[in-house]
């Protein structure tokens, strides 16, 4: 039984990065089909649409524990699962200082 909140707060990207394939492979349809790569851009592929992506944001906050602000979201930071991963981890070691 999955926790209401989980906050995973490792900072090994290939954790987060893991944590994020699978949150997207299991609740996107066309994830499903495709062998999404860390770099592949999720909203030009196809794989999410602007509610997937605030999807995303919401498993982000839930997960790791962030809070996502409205600038945050940007093809720089939730752009693909390896910038998504990158932002986490950014995050969480800040909120770890």
């Amino acid at each position: 039984m999955k926790d209401e909140q989980r906050c995973i707060e490792t900072t090994d990207d290939a954790s987060i990065l893991d944590a994020l394939h699978q949150f997207v492979h299991e609740n996107f349809s066309l994830a499903k089909h495709v062998n999404i790569t860390p770099s592949q851009p999720l909203l030009e592929s196809g794989v999410v649409d602007s509610l997937g992506l605030l999807t995303i944001v919401t498993f982000v906050e839930t997960e790791f524990g962030l809070v996502v602000t409205d600038l945050d979201v940007t093809e720089d930071n939730f752009g693909s699962l390896g910038s998504i991963a990158a932002y986490v981890a950014n995050g969480l070691a800040e909120k770890q200082r």
